[in-house]
């Protein structure tokens, strides 16, 4: 026999608590028959006894007859289960905290247990140790790039009757519960109230609160998508995940843009937002899609981070890679935190040509979320890809998918001396000639310009003696030395990663 399987069985712990009342009665008949063996019936009796009061306390404490003596023993339960994305543990913490506070007459109980509200009240337990309540697990949770606060994974509250009338059942003691399952990496929310109306204006409230006070609403986020074994059969699923991002805040003079595109900014991103709330208002729809596309280093990435650092009070949802599979979700979570950009990079890696794409599912999930604004929505999709050749043209040749397409190209001399100016700032040397060196680096991209620029700085360095509060001066030599470096391997491969074109000797 598995003992340790008869002793989590609830039948058999039933058993030896209601057998333990037997032991008196049993002692006494015994005492009748065989009155020699008197001592040792009179020493079981008092054992009993104690068993028999010692487990009555010790249930007194169990958590299933805290809860049902708050509850009242004998009333009927309604009993509700609500399942969220790990990542809204906080923003619901947050409302159940502000909300009980305001209703003020509850209590919190500690509360550490696999099984769910339903079962432990109505006595369900697979072991009698989970009935001892204790407090859970205490972990951090991320609220910003460089903010964590500490949070239980199972937390239980009683909000308390009010007894005035005993007959209207809005008054009766509810039970909230909110739990993280880092196996599952769900958050649960159960509530167990004899109120039917209850439930759906509670989760109604909730929801509403989410969408105005997330801790997400106007940061820089990025979604992360893993997949996940199943233990059964193999199966995988993704798990969809929120992570803050930090970016890099970059001023309007210190970015290098061409009129046409600052131009095409200012007008269907910035005055967009500005004047969204007209703009819904008075338009049948406001369809908000850009596609940024050009050569690899062009500065497609750094626009974007400029973008952001300038948009106050709104949300942008950053997704690559794998987690562009997953844009049903991405967009769920845009219209949940909008006003809101869905900045999707490197598109042409999931979202190719429809007759050769592995993730055409995927791909009509984009063009549908493209098609679906409703009039009331504030979300602007910016699209990023290198290559938009590759990209269907579904979503890059059909009007009112896409906006506008923005192509940034290889700077010409103008904007290469502009990024060099940029660039050097303070460390110009009054003899350098940057209009020659801007020649000299014909096809070069902006991601080739500034690592230029950074080599320059070494050369100089290594050439001279500085203290660390030395201004360095740039000079002709230090870019010709790096230029030269540079472009020591001329093949065609070295050239790409480098971002330049074959103009450059």
């Amino acid at each position: 026999m598995n003992l340790d399987a008869l002793d989590n069985n609830p039948k058999w712990i039933n058993f030896r608590y209601y057998g333990s009342m037997l032991y008196f009665p049993v002692a006494f008949i015994l005492y009748n028959f065989f009155p020699q063996f008197a001592s040792f019936f009179i020493a079981g009796a008092i054992v009993s006894v104690f068993l028999l009061v010692s487990r009555r306390l010790k249930a007194s404490s169990f958590i299933d007859n805290i809860l049902n003596q708050e509850l009242g023993f004998g009333r009927e339960r309604l009993f509700y289960l609500e399942t969220f994305p790990d990542y809204q543990f906080i923003d619901i913490y947050n409302f159940l905290t502000k909300y009980l506070t305001q209703k003020k007459n509850f209590s919190k109980k500690p509360i550490s247990n696999s099984e769910s509200l339903n079962d432990i009240i109505n006595h369900r337990f697979h072991s009698e140790l989970n009935r001892n309540p204790h407090e859970s697990e205490n972990i951090p949770w991320k609220i910003d790039v460089d903010e964590e606060v500490y949070r239980r994974i199972d937390n239980l509250w009683i909000l308390k009757a009010n007894y005035k009338d005993k007959d209207d059942i809005n008054h009766f003691t509810k039970v909230i519960r909110l739990r993280f399952d880092k196996y599952n990496d769900s958050t649960y929310l159960e509530v167990c109230t004899m109120d039917p109306n209850f439930f759906d204006g509670f989760i109604k409230e909730l929801k509403n609160a989410i969408i105005e006070e997330s801790i997400y609403k106007g940061k820089v986020i990025s979604i992360t998508s893993n997949v996940v074994e199943g233990i059964d059969y193999g199966e995988k699923n993704t798990k969809v995940g929120i992570q803050f991002q930090k970016i890099n805040k970059i001023e309007k003079d210190k970015i290098v843009l061409s009129d046409k595109i600052q131009k095409i900014l200012e007008f269907n991103i910035f005055e967009y937002f500005e004047y969204r709330e007209l703009l819904t208002e008075r338009l049948s729809s406001m369809n908000r899609g850009l596609l940024f596309y050009g050569p690899p280093g062009t500065g497609k990435s750094f626009t974007c981070q400029y973008l952001f650092g300038r948009l106050k009070d709104v949300t942008i949802i950053v997704a690559s890679g794998q987690s562009l599979s997953q844009i049903n979700t991405i967009c769920s979570i845009g219209r949940t935190l909008q006003p809101s950009i869905v900045l999707l990079e490197d598109v042409d890696l999931v979202f190719s040509s429809r007759e050769t794409n592995p993730y055409s599912s995927s791909l009509g999930d984009l063009m549908n979320q493209l098609d679906g604004y409703t009039k009331k929505e504030h979300m602007l999709f910016i699209l990023t890809t290198n290559h938009i050749s590759r990209v269907e043209k579904a979503i890059k040749d059909r009007p009112g998918r896409i906006s506008q397409c923005v192509f940034f190209d290889l700077p010409n001399l103008e904007l290469r001396e502009k990024y060099l100016k940029n660039e050097i700032k303070d460390n110009r040397n009054p003899n350098l000639n940057v209009k020659d060196v801007a020649r000299k680096i014909d096809g070069a991209s902006q991601a080739f310009i500034s690592e230029l620029v950074k080599l320059a700085m070494q050369f100089n360095l290594q050439s001279n003696s500085y203290n660390l509060h030395s201004s360095i001066l740039l000079r002709d030599q230090d870019f010709d030395a790096a230029l030269e470096l540079m472009l020591r391997d001329n093949n065609e491969f070295s050239k790409s990663i480098l971002g330049i074109n074959q103009s450059i000797l």
